[in-house]
């Protein structure tokens, strides 16, 4: 995309999206050392749970409503994924084999390998298999998009989001659950996905509503704030480190779209412009930047501050180690093939 036609807004939200995730996995690491208050760093991982959803956001705004063949999906956008999940699975797999190994290596070894591979070595790489399944859709929802009336599309976000977001919320309330027995598992394997949700949410269906969107705009932001606190009182009260409830995190995403939809200019829209190319490759190399700090106990001098602090320098210093390390290798070309 040439200098153009770059949505400098889109780098503002892919932003947005990497530092929730460094921030949740910061918190992920503190919870799981037991470093200090548990309580106060679920907060940090109660309000950064829309993160991945923003990126489906994203893409489904870039990729959906234009006319993609079946053959350029498969050629050019599963094609990459599958080369980027192959090298970043087997270098996951390859360390987590080098740090495991004890004594000769044996077939059992060989094929715990093989499987660590097969499962992409870490299980942050569940996003490349997400996206797998995402693009196999671009087709048909491209062409539901462009076939279907407003008030279709409308009933269709308005049973998806009901299952995504009020079915969950509603089965943490005891008295509902039990007397309307809902199992939002068993719901979701009927229905599309949550994903799918936010993927059609960013697609075109709410380009034709932007102006509404801009003069509703305190109320998106009153609803994504509150949503936002939910969150994390929700995590804070429950004492728990993983919470598998999707509040109207919609409403969050609309908010952070269009809250940029306007280009601004300024000084620092190449360097945001610079970090929004480097996100997906920050993503991918994070999870092994932690296992440096772990291992080198950079982690334990980190999370030596209060717990708000300790959280906040450890995932900026896990920021800036990956972003530099993919900036540089963005400038080969076989690391941009893989980041």
């Amino acid at each position: 995309m040439n200098e153009k036609k770059h949505l400098f807004f889109i780098d503002d939200l892919r932003i947005w999206a990497i530092g929730a995730v460094l921030l949740q996995h910061s918190a992920t690491y503190y919870i799981e050392g037991s470093y200090g208050n548990i309580q106060v760093a679920n907060i940090f991982k109660g309000i950064t749970r829309w993160n991945i959803l923003l990126f489906i956001f994203i893409s489904g705004y870039l990729l959906l409503g234009r006319e993609i063949s079946i053959k350029k999906v498969f050629k050019k956008y599963i094609y990459r994924i599958i080369i980027v999940f192959c090298a970043w699975s087997g270098l996951y797999s390859a360390l987590n084999f080098i740090m495991n190994k004890e004594g000769i290596v044996t077939i059992e070894k060989i094929e715990s390998l093989i499987g660590d591979f097969v499962v992409g070595g870490t299980n942050r790489l569940w996003y490349l298999v997400l996206l797998v399944g995402l693009y196999l859709c671009i087709p048909i929802i491209s062409t539901w998009l462009r076939n279907s009336s407003e008030n279709e599309q409308r009933y269709c976000l308005f049973i998806l989001g009901i299952i995504c977001s009020v079915l969950p919320t509603l089965n943490l309330v005891r008295p509902i659950n039990t007397l309307l027995g809902l199992n939002f598992q068993r719901i979701s394997l009927v229905f599309p996905g949550i994903y799918i949700f936010y993927f059609i949410l960013g697609g075109g269906v709410l380009k034709s509503a932007s102006q509404v969107l801009k003069q509703y705009k305190i109320v998106i932001v009153s609803c994504g704030i509150f949503s936002t606190i939910i969150m994390g009182y929700i995590h804070y009260k429950l004492n728990q480190s993983t919470l598998d409830v999707n509040i109207v995190f919609n409403v969050f995403c609309v908010l952070a779209l269009y809250s940029f939809y306007f280009e601004r200019k300024g000084v620092m829209q190449s360097v945001k412009k610079n970090i929004g190319e480097c996100v997906f490759g920050i993503y991918l190399i994070h999870t092994l930047i932690q296992y440096v700090f772990q291992y080198c106990g950079l982690e334990n001098i980190l999370f030596e501050f209060p717990v708000v602090g300790g959280i906040l320098v450890y995932c900026i210093a896990l920021f800036g180690v990956s972003y530099i390390l993919i900036y540089y290798l963005r400038k080969t070309k076989i690391g941009r093939m893989i980041t």
